[in-house]
């Protein structure tokens, strides 16, 4: 009996709609009831637009930016949340013209930002600020602390006359990263060493900064702690000596040639080692029986002169030395 109810139901529907002609597209309900169950609403993908036209379902919504229906996904810029770095939800930016750019914010909320000056754009209330740093990443301000930010990588060379001071830095070689700023360290003179995060990529980097050849004041490095900032450096790979083994046995320490296994090696006799007096590491070399020389940059002591003319064995590994050539501290 129940079969006989569904089709006599079907039946009913199929002659009422021959009855009356299909209303055009855009006039049909987006919403029919499913004959053999009417308590159950059946949603047209696509049916449910908003008074701007665009269809939610679909991914699709309004940009005043761009006065159309957009993906944000597909042409968006997604932002990481820096008040909670563990979030899986992200902000977009869409930039229409170079006068306005407008911010989706997680929970739906927009934001429409204009140019007040170069790269900064603002809200009529001045509460949200957008600023690109060089080159093309983009981080958000809320009353001056950062909400959320742009973190990618980018590789690609930055052009000569951006820069008026890159010191001996070739243009071609300058990276750029933007990350969150989560450690100072004060070294010898002239040199601090900060340590930026990179939420996104799950890593860390190291940077080494000459006050003397960058200008920046140190005491706003402390201030920006945990805040977002930009650098932008050279990266060469350099030789960090781990131990010396000189003919009098281990000058670091080492109690066992086995302790040493995985690094590399180089022997030959050491050449040019002197006191090192200031605060900037000096330079010796070690020349094989080939002639090949191998330079290393160390603070040296009494004990490492002491192998000046002698067989000597250096055991390093290869890191990358990260030094800055500016960096840009964004607002506070």
């Amino acid at each position: 009996m129940k079969f006989v109810a569904q089709l006599s139901a079907i039946s009913l529907f199929i002659a009422l709609t021959a009855c009356n002609p299909a209303a055009p597209e855009s006039e049909r309900d987006i919403s029919i009831k499913d004959v053999t169950n009417p308590t159950v609403d059946i949603i047209e993908t696509g049916g449910d637009r908003d008074s701007h036209g665009c269809i939610p379902s679909a991914g699709y919504t309004w940009s005043e930016a761009l006065e159309e229906c957009v993906r944000l996904f597909e042409v968006g810029i997604p932002l990481e949340n820096m008040q909670d770095l563990e979030s899986p939800s992200i902000a977009y930016l869409i930039v229409g013209s170079s006068d306005q750019i407008e911010l989706f914010r997680p929970n739906g909320d927009t934001v429409q930002l204009f140019k007040s000056e170069a790269d900064v754009w603002q809200d009529t209330d001045k509460i949200y600020t957008v600023k690109l740093n060089t080159p093309a990443q983009y981080t958000v301000f809320k009353d001056g602390r950062t909400l959320f930010f742009e973190d990618r990588y980018v590789p690609n060379p930055l052009n000569a006359g951006e820069y008026e001071d890159l010191g001996d830095a070739d243009p071609d070689d300058i990276l750029t990263e933007t990350g969150i700023l989560t450690a100072v360290e004060d070294g010898p003179y002239p040199f601090y060493s900060i340590t930026l995060e990179f939420p996104k990529r799950e890593m860390r980097a190291s940077f080494t900064l000459n006050v003397e050849a960058v200008a920046v004041d140190t005491n706003a490095l402390y201030t920006h702690l945990n805040e977002t900032i930009s650098v932008n450096y050279t990266s060469d790979l350099v030789l960090n000596i781990v131990e010396v083994e000189l003919e009098s046995g281990f000058l670091y320490g080492t109690e066992n040639r086995e302790e040493l296994r995985d690094y590399k090696s180089a022997s030959g006799i050491m050449q040019e080692a002197s006191v090192t007096m200031g605060d900037l590491p000096g330079t010796f070399y070690l020349e094989d029986a080939e002639d090949n020389r191998t330079y290393f940059e160390e603070f040296v002591t009494d004990e490492l002169v002491a192998g000046n003319g002698r067989q000597v064995t250096v055991y390093y590994d290869e890191r990358a030395m990260n030094n800055i050539t500016s960096l840009d501290l964004g607002e506070k």
